[in-house]
């Protein structure tokens, strides 16, 4: 379960999203349902119910394969096809040493052009994370830290972009 909370007095987005996963053996499948509801000064308030579909396949030990929908159903909605975009991702981690992960994901959205994005998170100690990444559709950088004390999980990520300036981003999990 998750609440995203994004935006200002003059546009901003809520989201409820409540999941559910089984793994089988090497093979992990998910989904979620999400609530959003989007605020635009202007406009009346839209809500919208969507759905994510996800899947992870352990090749190795130390190689993973994972695959994501976003949106899946946005076809649905025909004023939300030109807003909110289905997409699909292709993901590759590999772990080559204990504590480290090298990631890569190929996205393609029904909006925008396809992006790549390449990045590593390395366990610095027990419980706390490193991690950096790197985008090329819009060409930047991000860097993070996580921290992991059982059952929580807490996240920071900072990045710096050419349209909307530095930006910072935190979250608190439960699992």
């Amino acid at each position: 379960m998750a609440i995203l909370k994004f935006g200002d007095p003059f546009y901003n987005e809520q989201q409820l999203r409540i999941g559910i996963g089984n793994r089988i053996q090497r093979f992990s499948l998910a989904g979620s349902l999400i609530i959003n509801q989007f605020h635009v000064d202007t406009q009346p308030n839209k809500h919208y119910v969507l759905f994510d579909l996800g899947a992870l396949a352990d090749l190795t030990p130390t190689l993973l394969l994972g695959m994501s929908i976003s949106n899946t159903n946005t076809l649905w909605y025909r004023e939300v096809t030109t807003s909110i975009p289905m997409i699909l991702k292709l993901g590759i981690s590999y772990h080559p040493i204990t504590g480290l992960k090298l990631n890569t994901e190929a996205e393609q959205s029904t909006l925008t052009d396809h992006l790549f994005k390449f990045g590593l998170e390395y366990e610095v100690v027990k419980q706390l994370l490193f991690r950096t990444d790197f985008n090329t559709k819009i060409q930047s950088f991000l860097v993070g830290i996580g921290l992991l004390i059982q059952p929580f999980s807490l996240d920071y990520a900072f990045t710096e972009q050419p349209n909307l300036g530095s930006i910072h981003e935190f979250s608190i999990g439960f699992r």
